[in-house]
């Protein structure tokens, strides 16, 4: 018997099934990622026929983990974001007792008030002129200066006031917003005039891998049973986390998954991604 050509076959044979066991690895591990296009489409039914206009891809069929986000507020030590804020810069005030601080230099001030601050620039204002269009991208390189990290926040435009910017800046994790937590923005054409609110950095990820959570599909369906009659339609669905306001004076935080919903008017609810109750 030539030995050495069976082993060649022999090992050939164990590559295969190797391989082929990859391949049924991976398509159950995507089958399990993945909402099945069946039952998406069967919700979307159901729900057109209840008269709430929806359609089928406003539905996201990626499954997301069940965790939590630990965060920290970003100004524990002051005279740390005080120096990425404002680089060199003057005590004015400093009251461990109170967690109250105040820091200046030429450009601007920064007061903190607990976990709350405001960040005041002292820069000759240059309003957008008539018909010109706010820019968020010049706000997002200009946080950037101010210290925080581009992939950690996202710019929601409010309004255009005076020939200013006027918006709030949302956290992020992974790309996911941070619902619950926002700092105000005021910006003129060259930079940012005014920040105000709480702000926290995600500290890490508590996994909860062997609870898995409640698919968007039994949330959506559940709607049909509520006695507000919302909403008429469904124009989009983000999957977040979400904190609530009467944590934002703790030093660390923790947010929750939740999927929000937008209607056609552009109102948000939010429902808890685990139990699938909204969240007042």
């Amino acid at each position: 018997m030539n030995w050495g050509r069976a082993k060649t076959i022999l090992i050939i044979m164990f590559l295969t099934v190797d391989i082929f066991l990859l391949c049924v690895l991976l398509q159950t591990r995507s089958d399990y990622e993945q909402l099945p296009k069946e039952t998406v489409e069967k919700t979307v039914q159901i729900l057109q026929d209840k008269g709430i206009k929806i359609q089928t891809e406003t539905v996201p069929r990626q499954r997301t983990k069940n965790q939590n986000i630990v965060l920290k507020n970003y100004f524990s030590n002051p005279a740390q974001a005080a120096e990425l804020m404002l680089g060199i810069c003057e005590v004015k005030l400093s009251d461990d007792e109170n967690h109250e601080y105040l820091f200046e230099n030429e450009e601007a001030t920064l007061k903190v008030k607990d976990t709350f601050f405001t960040y005041t620039s002292k820069k000759k204002v240059m309003p957008y002129g008539s018909g010109e269009k706010t820019d968020t991208k010049i706000v997002q390189e200009n946080l950037k200066k101010l210290g925080f990290k581009a992939n950690e926040f996202t710019v929601l435009q409010e309004q255009n006031s005076s020939g200013l910017f006027e918006g709030r800046i949302i956290p992020l994790y992974n790309g996911k917003k941070i619902c619950g937590i926002s700092m105000n923005v005021k910006a003129d054409k060259e930079g940012i005039l005014s920040l105000e609110g709480h702000w926290f950095s995600s500290a890490e990820a508590e996994s909860y891998g062997n609870e898995p959570l409640l698919d968007i599909t039994a949330v959506l369906v559940n709607v049909i049973y509520r006695n507000d009659q919302w909403p008429k339609s469904v124009e989009a669905i983000e999957s977040c986390f979400y904190t609530s306001g009467d944590y934002l004076e703790s030093r660390e935080i923790s947010a929750t998954p939740i999927y929000v919903i937008t209607d056609q008017s552009g109102h948000q609810k939010y429902f808890d991604a685990r139990v699938g109750n909204e969240i007042e």
